[in-house]
């Protein structure tokens, strides 16, 4: 009769204790990084006034290519609207013009080439704020799979020591080896559950963010891009195979990646609406392709740098 009262209990008590190992430790994460408020700029950073719009890629630049301006130079400054800028300090430099007044045209155009600068510098920060953001909850859900697999661990190794110490008292005390086996049998399944739910931790979280992916993704409108830096990422003479743009290459690594499913053709509609959306239920992979593809985007914008420093050199020195 003591036996079976041992018995009888133990699994019920197994299965509730199991059952609260599995919840597991909620995920800590900081308030203010979860919502993110903080990433996207405070106010709009393409204003009509601030700046020249990009120019058409068709715009005569004569004067600029008889002087020696490389054919990138000149898309560099057609894309932040200072082909004409250029121009006029090509052809005073052609007819001998006054220092002062070449000193004045070159100003124009390192006025055009700084803003531009400060552009790249703004979306880099933004896309590395929202990286950033995405880096520190994954890790925020990590701890609390890893505090979960060590938990369910550590009770699996109790539940079966405990299992096989229960079987042994009732063989040798009791000598009732029927009530030991199911002792040893239920003490095994819980403690290899236990054990198998380690396999399966997977904490979640709500994240909501800004639709600076679905930006890139969708093309069209682009208040997180300044249209300096848009026309880097979507003119096709700005990437090295100069047959499709910079943000054309994002998008197929993105496909071929696998993070938007496991067919490129096919991109997956939940996968798409999360990542490229205003946010949603994310796991730490989720959190993980989020951020490995806004700095996909950060490292492109980046190269427009590079660009800016040649417009630069060019006008400084013809």
């Amino acid at each position: 009769m003591t036996g079976f009262r041992f018995v009888s209990v133990t699994p019920a008590a197994l299965g509730l204790l199991s059952l609260s190992c599995v919840l597991g430790p909620a995920p800590v994460s900081a308030k203010n990084v979860l919502q993110g408020a903080y990433c996207a700029p405070q106010e709009v950073l393409d204003p009509a006034w601030t700046r020249p719009p990009p120019e058409n890629e068709s715009l005569s630049a004569r004067v600029a290519i008889e002087r020696g301006y490389s054919a990138r130079a000149i898309d560099t400054a057609r894309a932040i609207g200072a082909i004409a800028a250029i121009e006029r300090l090509a052809e005073a430099e052609a007819r001998g013009a006054p220092d002062p007044e070449t000193v004045d045209l070159r100003g124009q155009v390192n006025d055009a080439i700084t803003v531009a600068t400060l552009d790249v510098a703004s979306v880099v920060a933004h896309l590395q704020c929202e990286e950033g953001r995405a880096g520190q909850i994954a890790n925020d859900l990590r701890d609390a799979e890893q505090k979960q697999e060590r938990r369910l661990t550590a009770y699996s190794l109790v539940v079966s020591a405990a299992s096989a110490i229960g079987a042994g008292i009732l063989a040798i005390a009791i000598k009732d080896q029927t009530d030991a086996s199911i002792v040893g049998i239920s003490g095994g399944v819980v403690g290899g559950a236990l054990g198998f739910g380690t396999l399966a931790v997977r904490r979640t979280t709500p994240f909501p963010h800004g639709s600076i992916l679905g930006q890139v993704w969708r093309g069209g409108d682009h208040p997180s891009f300044p249209s300096n830096v848009w026309a880097f990422l979507t003119r096709p003479q700005f990437s090295k195979s100069g047959d499709r743009s910079m943000r054309d290459g994002v998008i197929e690594a993105w496909k071929q990646s696998g993070r938007l499913g496991s067919d490129p053709a096919r991109p997956s509609a939940e996968r798409v609406g999360l990542y490229f959306g205003n946010g949603g239920v994310y796991d730490t992979k989720g959190l993980d392709d989020r951020a490995n593809m806004l700095s996909e985007v950060r490292e492109v914008v980046s190269l427009m740098s590079h660009d800016l420093r040649l417009l630069a050199s060019e006008a400084a020195h013809r």
